[in-house]
Protein backbone atom coordinates (compact mmCIF):
# COMPACT_ATOMS: atom_id res chain seq x y z
CA UNK A 1 0.00 0.00 0.00
CA UNK A 2 0.91 3.02 -0.75
CA UNK A 3 1.15 6.73 0.77
CA UNK A 4 0.83 9.85 -1.37
CA UNK A 5 3.60 12.44 0.79
CA UNK A 6 2.55 15.88 0.29
CA UNK A 7 5.00 18.55 0.69
CA UNK A 8 5.67 22.11 -0.36
CA UNK A 9 8.58 23.55 -1.09
CA UNK A 10 10.18 27.24 0.18
CA UNK A 11 13.16 28.62 -1.85
CA UNK A 12 15.16 30.20 0.74
CA UNK A 13 17.26 32.42 -1.88
CA UNK A 14 14.29 34.12 -2.98
CA UNK A 15 12.39 33.72 0.08
CA UNK A 16 9.10 32.58 -1.91
CA UNK A 17 6.87 29.14 -2.20
CA UNK A 18 7.97 27.51 -5.11
CA UNK A 19 4.35 27.56 -6.81
CA UNK A 20 4.94 26.11 -10.30
CA UNK A 21 7.73 23.33 -11.93
CA UNK A 22 8.72 20.10 -11.30
CA UNK A 23 10.79 19.00 -7.79
CA UNK A 24 12.11 15.77 -7.39
CA UNK A 25 13.49 14.06 -4.71
CA UNK A 26 16.39 11.67 -5.59
CA UNK A 27 15.69 8.79 -3.23
CA UNK A 28 19.28 7.50 -3.64
CA UNK A 29 21.09 10.67 -2.67
CA UNK A 30 18.44 12.53 -0.83
CA UNK A 31 19.08 15.54 -2.93
CA UNK A 32 16.12 17.85 -4.56
CA UNK A 33 16.40 18.26 -8.14
CA UNK A 34 14.67 20.97 -10.28
CA UNK A 35 14.19 21.57 -13.93
CA UNK A 36 12.49 19.23 -17.11
CA UNK A 37 13.06 16.21 -15.50
CA UNK A 38 12.17 14.68 -19.03
CA UNK A 39 15.83 15.35 -19.59
CA UNK A 40 17.85 14.47 -17.16
CA UNK A 41 20.92 17.23 -18.22
CA UNK A 42 18.50 19.86 -17.62
CA UNK A 43 17.87 18.90 -13.99
CA UNK A 44 19.57 21.01 -11.42
CA UNK A 45 20.80 19.98 -7.52
CA UNK A 46 18.70 22.35 -5.45
CA UNK A 47 18.97 21.07 -2.28
CA UNK A 48 20.52 23.51 -0.70
CA UNK A 49 18.22 26.23 -1.91
CA UNK A 50 14.81 24.56 -0.93
CA UNK A 51 13.40 23.62 2.53
CA UNK A 52 10.41 20.71 1.79
CA UNK A 53 7.47 20.99 4.21
CA UNK A 54 5.47 18.03 4.94
CA UNK A 55 1.87 18.27 4.88
CA UNK A 56 0.67 16.62 8.35
CA UNK A 57 -2.11 14.43 7.08
CA UNK A 58 -5.19 16.70 8.67
CA UNK A 59 -6.84 19.68 7.70
CA UNK A 60 -8.20 22.62 9.36
CA UNK A 61 -11.76 23.77 10.18
CA UNK A 62 -11.36 25.79 6.71
CA UNK A 63 -10.36 22.38 4.64
CA UNK A 64 -6.86 24.17 4.36
CA UNK A 65 -3.92 21.20 4.37
CA UNK A 66 -1.83 21.99 7.51
CA UNK A 67 1.72 21.88 6.87
CA UNK A 68 5.38 21.70 9.13
CA UNK A 69 6.26 25.45 9.95
CA UNK A 70 2.51 26.44 10.20
CA UNK A 71 1.18 28.87 12.85
CA UNK A 72 -1.93 27.03 14.38
CA UNK A 73 -4.11 27.45 16.77
CA UNK A 74 -6.09 24.65 18.00
CA UNK A 75 -8.92 25.60 20.83
CA UNK A 76 -10.09 22.22 22.83
CA UNK A 77 -12.85 22.29 24.78
CA UNK A 78 -12.20 21.07 28.70
CA UNK A 79 -14.48 20.13 31.93
CA UNK A 80 -12.64 20.46 34.53
CA UNK A 81 -14.42 19.52 37.83
CA UNK A 82 -17.85 20.05 35.48
CA UNK A 83 -16.60 23.56 34.61
CA UNK A 84 -16.67 24.42 30.83
CA UNK A 85 -13.30 26.08 29.72
CA UNK A 86 -11.92 26.59 26.36
CA UNK A 87 -8.05 26.06 26.33
CA UNK A 88 -5.62 27.85 23.35
CA UNK A 89 -3.33 26.75 22.07
CA UNK A 90 -0.97 28.38 19.76
CA UNK A 91 2.57 27.30 17.91
CA UNK A 92 4.24 26.13 15.27
CA UNK A 93 3.82 23.12 13.71
CA UNK A 94 7.19 20.47 13.54
CA UNK A 95 7.50 17.15 13.68
CA UNK A 96 9.30 14.80 16.51
CA UNK A 97 11.71 12.08 15.30
CA UNK A 98 11.79 10.73 18.86
CA UNK A 99 8.02 9.71 19.18
CA UNK A 100 7.42 9.79 15.12
CA UNK A 101 4.84 12.69 15.66
CA UNK A 102 3.55 16.10 14.61
CA UNK A 103 3.27 18.46 17.81
CA UNK A 104 3.28 22.09 18.47
CA UNK A 105 6.29 24.06 19.44
CA UNK A 106 4.20 26.94 21.32
CA UNK A 107 4.89 30.26 20.96
CA UNK A 108 3.06 31.53 23.87
CA UNK A 109 1.80 29.82 27.13
CA UNK A 110 -1.84 28.04 26.69
CA UNK A 111 -4.68 30.89 27.26
CA UNK A 112 -7.92 29.47 29.43
CA UNK A 113 -11.44 31.16 28.71
CA UNK A 114 -14.73 30.03 30.17
CA UNK A 115 -16.10 29.60 33.55
CA UNK A 116 -14.14 30.40 36.38
CA UNK A 117 -13.47 27.73 38.93
CA UNK A 118 -14.07 28.83 42.12
CA UNK A 119 -10.98 28.49 44.80
CA UNK A 120 -12.93 25.98 46.99
CA UNK A 121 -15.74 23.71 46.41
CA UNK A 122 -18.02 21.96 49.40
CA UNK A 123 -14.71 23.44 51.69
CA UNK A 124 -11.93 21.49 49.45
CA UNK A 125 -9.21 23.66 48.25
CA UNK A 126 -8.90 23.71 44.52
CA UNK A 127 -5.33 23.81 43.09
CA UNK A 128 -5.02 24.91 39.13
CA UNK A 129 -1.90 24.86 36.97
CA UNK A 130 -0.01 28.04 36.52
CA UNK A 131 -0.07 28.58 32.43
CA UNK A 132 4.32 28.98 33.11
CA UNK A 133 4.07 25.15 33.99
CA UNK A 134 2.67 24.13 30.86
CA UNK A 135 5.24 22.47 28.64
CA UNK A 136 6.61 24.12 25.28
CA UNK A 137 4.70 21.53 23.16
CA UNK A 138 1.59 20.24 22.55
CA UNK A 139 1.05 17.12 20.67
CA UNK A 140 -1.85 16.30 18.67
CA UNK A 141 -4.45 14.17 19.82
CA UNK A 142 -6.02 11.48 17.93
CA UNK A 143 -9.38 12.89 19.55
CA UNK A 144 -8.71 16.11 17.75
CA UNK A 145 -10.98 17.16 14.78
CA UNK A 146 -10.64 19.83 11.89
CA UNK A 147 -13.10 21.99 13.80
CA UNK A 148 -10.02 22.78 16.57
CA UNK A 149 -7.68 23.63 14.27
CA UNK A 150 -7.20 26.92 12.42
CA UNK A 151 -3.96 27.68 10.46
CA UNK A 152 -2.95 31.85 11.18
CA UNK A 153 0.04 31.41 8.96
CA UNK A 154 3.51 30.38 8.54
CA UNK A 155 6.77 30.94 9.89
CA UNK A 156 8.37 32.76 6.32
CA UNK A 157 4.91 34.44 5.43
CA UNK A 158 3.71 35.54 8.58
CA UNK A 159 7.42 36.26 10.97
CA UNK A 160 5.37 38.47 12.99
CA UNK A 161 2.96 35.83 14.54
CA UNK A 162 6.02 34.30 16.34
CA UNK A 163 6.64 37.62 17.95
CA UNK A 164 2.82 38.35 19.07
CA UNK A 165 4.14 36.72 22.64
CA UNK A 166 7.28 38.31 23.00
CA UNK A 167 9.03 35.24 23.10
CA UNK A 168 10.72 33.96 20.38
Amino acid sequence: MSRLMMCRAWNKKTNSYISEGDLVLDLRTGNICAGDLSHEESTIDVTDSVELERAIGREDEDDDQIFENDVLQVILEHWPLGYYQEIEYVGVVKYDLDSCSYYLDLIKPPVIGGETIPNEIDGIKITREDPEDFESSFYFGEGMVSADMKVLGNIHDNPELLSRSGEK
